[in-house]
């Protein structure tokens, strides 16, 4: 998979997370991902830093009930196993289990777009090549859970070494504000945790 760019639509007007757009010329093929497993948690990582992962603990419903013939690695052993109607996760409980970082993209391959994960170690390194227009450099900052152990990464600017990072955490109201030190604008979410900030 080669990436030849990306965007970062960053809601700012909304309450949804920013969203990471990968222009790529396609993504890897099923067949190419290893999966680890925990417990009824699969995760495989491809060498490009796509990521895939179900959650299975019996025959369901899932993806409308369809089969998905995978590679499974149990220490030295490859074995295959085939998941009926698996469920989808999301990378907060992969990484909560102790998976690889990963987050949420879109990948658009000309005409058609997909959904899908990378990991922030592939996407740090592709933030820092190509700087976003919005600020000298952008990186996946973690966001922790304050009534849980998972947590989440979302794109953050680089460019100040104002501390109003750390301000909306005592916020009550959420919504957009901007820092009386350094007019950076920041968004609070809902429960007063700091979702991302630009200029």
């Amino acid at each position: 998979m080669k990436i030849d760019n990306y965007r970062i639509n960053w809601n700012f007007k909304v309450a949804n997370d920013p969203e990471l757009l990968i222009f790529t010329d396609g993504i890897a093929d099923a067949n190419e991902f290893i999966y680890q497993k925990d417990g009824p948690l699969y995760f495989a990582e491809h060498e490009s830093g796509e990521v895939r992962f179900f959650y299975y603990e019996k025959p369901g419903n899932g993806f409308g009930g369809q089969d998905f013939e995978i590679s499974v690695s149990e220490g030295d052993m490859l074995t295959k196993e085939v998941l009926h109607g698996p469920w989808a996760s999301r990378p907060s409980v992969m990484m909560a289990a102790g998976f690889t970082d990963c987050h949420d993209v879109t990948f658009v391959t000309g005409m058609y777009t997909y959904h899908g994960y990378m990991t922030i170690s592939r996407l740090n390194r592709m933030l820092v090549a190509s700087p976003d227009i919005y600020g000298d450099g952008c990186y996946m900052g973690k966001i922790c859970s304050p009534n849980s152990k998972e947590f989440k990464f979302v794109p953050m600017t680089t460019d100040s070494d104002c501390d109003c990072v750390f301000w909306p955490e005592k916020a009550k109201i959420a919504g957009n504000f901007r820092c009386a030190d350094c007019g950076h604008h920041v968004y609070v979410r809902n429960d007063g945790y700091l979702e991302m900030r630009m200029k």
